[in-house]
Protein backbone atom coordinates (compact mmCIF):
# COMPACT_ATOMS: atom_id res chain seq x y z
CA UNK A 1 0.00 0.00 0.00
CA UNK A 2 1.28 3.67 -0.78
CA UNK A 3 1.44 6.59 1.38
CA UNK A 4 -2.21 7.81 0.45
CA UNK A 5 -3.92 4.36 -0.06
CA UNK A 6 -5.32 4.15 3.50
CA UNK A 7 -6.47 8.11 3.07
CA UNK A 8 -8.44 6.88 0.14
CA UNK A 9 -9.71 4.29 1.82
CA UNK A 10 -11.05 6.44 5.17
CA UNK A 11 -12.59 9.27 2.30
CA UNK A 12 -14.32 6.79 0.27
CA UNK A 13 -15.99 5.02 3.67
CA UNK A 14 -16.51 8.30 5.16
CA UNK A 15 -18.64 9.29 1.31
CA UNK A 16 -20.14 5.78 1.24
CA UNK A 17 -21.25 6.19 4.88
CA UNK A 18 -22.70 10.39 4.15
CA UNK A 19 -24.75 8.70 1.20
CA UNK A 20 -25.85 6.02 3.10
CA UNK A 21 -27.23 8.08 5.99
CA UNK A 22 -28.82 10.52 3.32
CA UNK A 23 -30.78 8.11 1.91
CA UNK A 24 -31.81 6.43 5.42
CA UNK A 25 -32.80 10.06 6.57
CA UNK A 26 -35.18 11.19 4.08
CA UNK A 27 -36.72 7.44 3.92
CA UNK A 28 -37.34 8.05 7.61
CA UNK A 29 -38.04 11.91 6.98
CA UNK A 30 -40.62 10.69 4.40
CA UNK A 31 -42.19 8.26 6.98
CA UNK A 32 -42.50 10.88 9.05
CA UNK A 33 -45.28 13.12 10.08
CA UNK A 34 -45.69 15.62 7.55
CA UNK A 35 -46.83 18.56 10.41
CA UNK A 36 -43.15 18.13 11.08
CA UNK A 37 -41.44 19.11 8.07
CA UNK A 38 -40.72 15.27 6.81
CA UNK A 39 -37.77 15.36 4.57
CA UNK A 40 -37.40 18.97 4.48
CA UNK A 41 -36.56 19.10 7.90
CA UNK A 42 -33.74 16.16 7.37
CA UNK A 43 -32.20 18.71 4.13
CA UNK A 44 -32.28 21.87 6.16
CA UNK A 45 -30.52 20.19 9.05
CA UNK A 46 -28.11 18.62 6.82
CA UNK A 47 -27.02 21.67 5.28
CA UNK A 48 -26.95 23.54 8.91
CA UNK A 49 -24.87 21.17 9.82
CA UNK A 50 -22.21 21.76 7.09
CA UNK A 51 -22.34 25.36 7.35
CA UNK A 52 -21.57 25.63 11.17
CA UNK A 53 -18.72 22.82 10.07
CA UNK A 54 -17.45 24.99 6.92
CA UNK A 55 -17.27 28.04 9.35
CA UNK A 56 -15.65 26.60 12.12
CA UNK A 57 -13.18 25.21 9.74
CA UNK A 58 -12.54 28.67 7.81
CA UNK A 59 -11.97 30.57 11.56
CA UNK A 60 -9.22 28.16 12.49
CA UNK A 61 -7.28 26.92 9.55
Amino acid sequence: MGDHDGLALTVGLLAFLALDAGIEGLEVGAAGAAAFGGSMRFVLGEALAFLLLARDAAAHP
